[in-house]
C-alpha cells in the first residue's frame, strides 16, 4: 500500500513542480556530461560513516580509515551538505551504550530529483519514504527515472579501514543517482554508510564527510530545529548530551594493550586499533573483553590473617606477626595496605585497609592520588576519601539509601553498602566470618572489585583485572602461577611486605614490629586443641579418613589455637564463640 507523508515545515516545500522540472533537466545534463566524458573522469570520492559514528573523509584513502568518532550531543547532522547533494544523519543512542549512532538517513538535491528520500532504522513508526511515498518493493525506480534503489547485499561497513574481515550484509540499500553518486546504506537498529560520488559534486562540502571533528564533545553543529532539518518528526532524544569520561592516561594504556589484543595489534597503531582505543578509553562498556570474565584474579585475606593468594586455590595458615602496616598489592596501577594489629585474641587482624594509585584517581599537581580508606569497625567504621568520611552509617540495615552508596565525583569508582558473600563460604570453609549486612564493596570503573567484610578485624576479597597487576608484590603474591614463593618465610618473621615509614599512606599506619608467640611450631604442643577444632568442623574418629582439604582445616585450626589466634570454643586458650 501507498502512503502519502505531509510535507510539514521541514523543508517548507522548498522544491516546487517548476523547480523539479528543472532539477530534472539539470539532472540529466549532469549524467549526460558525465556519460561523455567517462573516460577521463577522475576516481569517486568516498566517505564512510560507520559506529558511533566514525568518519572517513573524502580526502582520506581506504588506507586512513574511519578516525572520527562523534562524542557530544544526540541531534540531526549534515554528514554531505553540498549544492548537488544533501545527507542528513540523525544521531541518537542505541542500547545500553552511552554512544551516538546513525539511526535514520534523509537525501535531497538536485541529483535526488530534489525530493526527499527517507530511510529510517528498522522496526521505526516511519517508512522508507520517497517525496513522501512510503516505499515496499524493491527494486524501484523514482518518477523521474533517475534515482534507482535495491535492497539486498552489500558490504558490512562496521569494520572499515581495519583487517578483521567482516560478513557482508543482507539487508542493506542501494541507492544510485544516474552514474553520477551512489550510496549503500547497511540497515539494522543503526545504519553504516558508504558515499560515493565524484568530486564535482562534493565540491564545497560543509558536513561530516569534509570537516574531521578534532574534540570529541563539541562536534559539528548539532540540528534540534525541525525548520532546519530534512526529517519530517521530533528526534526523541535531540538536545541529549553524551556524556562522556575524559581519557587518562591509566585508561589509555590499559585501553591500548586490550585494543591491540582485539586486533593482534596488526598494525598497533592502525586505524581499526585506533578506534577501539577511542570509544574503550571515554567509554568501559565498549572494551572489548567486557562481559567476558576472564582476566580476573582472586585474593582472599580474612581473620588472623588467613590469605588464599593469586597463585593458590586455598588459603594458607594465618600470618599472627608482625604487626604493623603491610602491602596487600603493590602493582603499577593499584596499591593496598593493611594495619596488622593484635586484640586480645588474636594476634594480627586487619585493622584498617587503604587504597591508592592510577585506578583511585588521576595524580594531583605533586603526582600524588586519591587515598581511599576503610576505617575499622573499633575506630568508628566507614569510609575516608582523602580523609573525608562519605560513608560514616555503621549498620547497613540501619541506613538510608543515600547513606549506603557513594559515587566518586570524577567517576572513578563507586561504593555500596550492605549484604554480600562469605568469604567463608567463598574459599568453602565454615569460618571464620558470618554473614552480615556489613560489606563495603568498592568497585573500580577500570576492571577491580573488592568486598571489605566489618567486624572484629576485616576481611577482604578482591577481584582484580589481570592486566593491573604486572609487576605484583604484596601479601596476596606475585601472580607468577607458583604459590610456593608466596607469603612469609614465618609466621612471626618481618619480610618484605612490611612498609617502611616513607611508602606509609594509610591513616594510622606504622613500620612492622614483632610480638611474641608461643611455642607451637611442633606438632606435639598442637595436638591437645585436635578434638575441639574437629567437633567444630563435625568430624570423628581418625583424621586419616578424610580429605587433605579436610585435614588441612583441623591442622590450620590447631595452630590457631596453639598460638593464640581464633579458636573455636571449648578448650584451649583465648577461645572465641564468635563463629
Amino acid at each position: 500500500m501507498i502512503r502519502r507523508l505531509s510535507c510539514l515545515n521541514a523543508l517548507p516545500c522548498l522544491f516546487a513542480s517548476g523547480v523539479l522540472d528543472d532539477s530534472v533537466n539539470l539532472l540529466q545534463t549532469m549524467v549526460q556530461k558525465h556519460k561523455l566524458v567517462e573516460q577521463n573522469t577522475e576516481e569517486k570520492k568516498k566517505c564512510v560513516v560507520k559506529g558511533d559514528p566514525h568518519v572517513k573523509m573524502w580526502s582520506q584513502t581506504d588506507a586512513d580509515g574511519a578516525r572520527l568518532g562523534l562524542y557530544g550531543t544526540y541531534a540531526d547532522y549534515w554528514l554531505v551538505n553540498t549544492d548537488k547533494l544533501k545527507i542528513m544523519g540523525r544521531i541518537g543512542g542505541v542500547e545500553k551504550f552511552d554512544m551516538g549512532v546513525v539511526k535514520g538517513v534523509a537525501i535531497t538535491g538536485p541529483l535526488m530529483e530534489n525530493k526527499l528520500l527517507f530511510i529510517p532504522i528498522i522496526n521505526d513508526e516511519h517508512p522508507v519514504s520517497f517525496d513522501g511515498d512510503a516505499l515496499t518493493k524493491f527494486p524501484w525506480t523514482s518518477p523521474g527515472g533517475n534515482v534507482t534503489i535495491t535492497f539486498g547485499i552489500t558490504p558490512n561497513y562496521n569494520m572499515y579501514g581495519g583487517k578483521t574481515p567482516m560478513k557482508d550484509r543482507k539487508n542493506s540499500f542501494t541507492i544510485k543517482m544516474g552514474d553520477a553518486a551512489e550510496i549503500q546504506l547497511n540497515q539494522d537498529v543503526f545504519q553504516h554508510l558508504q558515499i560515493l560520488a565524484d568530486p564535482d559534486i562534493v565540491d564545497g562540502d560543509t558536513g561530516m564527510c569534509n570537516h574531521e571533528c578534532k574534540d570529541w564533545f563539541n562536534c559539528q553543529d548539532p540540528i534540534c530545529d525541525l525548520s532546519k532539518s530534512l526529517f519530517h518528526w521530533e528526534h526523541p532524544e535531540c538536545g541529549k548530551v553524551i556524556v562522556r569520561v575524559p581519557c587518562n592516561p591509566l585508561r589509555a594504556k590499559l585501553a591500548a594493550k586490550d585494543c591491540a589484543a582485539r586486533f593482534n595489534g596488526d598494525p598497533p597503531s592502525g586505524v581499526s586499533v585506533q578506534n577501539c582505543i577511542e570509544d574503550c578509553c571515554s567509554d568501559r562498556d565498549q572494551c572489548p573483553d567486557r562481559g567476558k570474565g576472564d582476566g580476573i584474579e582472586t585474593c582472599i585475606m580474612f581473620g588472623d590473617p588467613h590469605i588464599k593468594g593469586f597463585d593458590a586455590k586455598s588459603s594458607k595458615m594465618a600470618t599472627y606477626s608482625p604487626v604493623g602496616t603491610h602491602h596487600l598489592v603493590k602493582s603499577e596501577f593499584i596499591t593496598i595496605q593493611a594495619n596488622y594489629e593484635s586484640g586480645d585474641h588474636i594476634k594480627a587482624q586487619m585493622e584498617g585497609i587503604a587504597f591508592t594509585g592510577p585506578l583511585v584517581s588521576d595524580a594531583d599537581s605533586n603526582g600524588k592520588f586519591t587515598v581511599l580508606y576503610v576505617r575499622p569497625k573499633l575506630k568508628g567504621g566507614g569510609v575516608m576519601v582523602n580523609g573525608v568520611n562519605v560513608m560514616p552509617c555503621k549498620v547497613a540495615a540501619d541506613c538510608s539509601s543515600s547513606e549506603t552508596f557513594y559515587e566518586d565525583p570524577n567517576a572513578h569508582f563507586n561504593i555500596s553498602y550492605g549484604s554480600g558473600d562469605e568469604i567463608s563460604a567463598l574459599l568453602k570453609e565454615k569460618r571464620p566470618i558470618k554473614q552480615q549486612p556489613n560489606i563495603h564493596t568498592i568497585r573500580f570503573r577500570e576492571g577491580a572489585t573488592f568486598h571489605v567484610h566489618e567486624g572484629v578485624g576485616q576481611g577482604i576479597l578482591m577481584q582484580i583485572g589481570s592486566d593491573l597487576l604486572q609487576g605484583v608484590q604484596g601479601e596476596c603474591g606475585n601472580m607468577n602461577g607458583n604459590p610456593d614463593d608466596d607469603g612469609h618465610p614465618s609466621i612471626d618473621k618481618a619480610n618484605t611486605h612490611c612498609v617502611s615509614q616513607s611508602e606509609i599512606f594509610i591513616p594510622d599506619g606504622a613500620e612492622c614490629s614483632h610480638i611474641e608467640l608461643k611455642k607451637c611450631h611442633r606438632k606435639k604442643l598442637q595436638m591437645p586443641y585436635r578434638k575441639q577444632c574437629m567437633k567444630h568442623y563435625e568430624m570423628k574418629g581418625s583424621l586419616r579418613k578424610y580429605t587433605p582439604t579436610e585435614r588441612r582445616l583441623v591442622r590450620n585450626c590447631m595452630k590457631d589455637c596453639c598460638y593464640g589466634g581464633t579458636c573455636p570454643s571449648g578448650k584451649g586458650d583465648d577461645s572465641d564463640d564468635d563463629f
